[in-house]
């Protein structure tokens, strides 16, 4: 079993830190996004780290109480096959936290990664309640 690690640098740029990392599984949290630029420079980033040698890992990216709908964000999802390649496609997620409980997850996740959520999350807003 793999252990929940939180602020991970991932390759040779410590600009970049994953909010968590499990395995080879990269968390990124997006609190109430509002637009979906910020969606994709994000997924492009982890797309980044998810090529060469890091073919096993995936990204899943968490979005908190997101103020674009749900269909807009399947839109864009059914988009990213148009800009990154589908070895990278199918290791992507998305879960869409509405009112403390995932509302929706686009791709799969593991079993492991879908009990992590609540404790990235937890991570996340407290870093994020300190750092404010």
């Amino acid at each position: 079993m793999n252990r929940l690690l939180f602020e991970v640098p991932l390759g040779d740029s410590p600009k970049f830190r994953a909010d968590a990392v499990l395995g080879d599984s990269i968390f990124e949290v997006l609190p109430e996004l509002r637009d979906l630029r910020r969606l994709r420079a994000t997924l492009l980033e982890i797309a980044h780290h998810m090529t060469g040698i890091n073919e096993r890992r995936r990204g899943i990216f968490i979005l908190d109480q997101p103020h674009v709908s749900t269909n807009r964000l399947l839109q864009e999802w059914g988009g990213l096959t148009e800009i990154v390649r589908p070895e990278i496609h199918h290791r992507l997620a998305v879960v869409i936290r509405q009112g403390g409980v995932p509302d929706h997850v686009i791709g799969t996740l593991s079993a492991q990664e879908a009990e992590s959520i609540d404790a990235v999350l937890e991570n996340f807003r407290l870093h994020s309640a300190h750092s404010a």
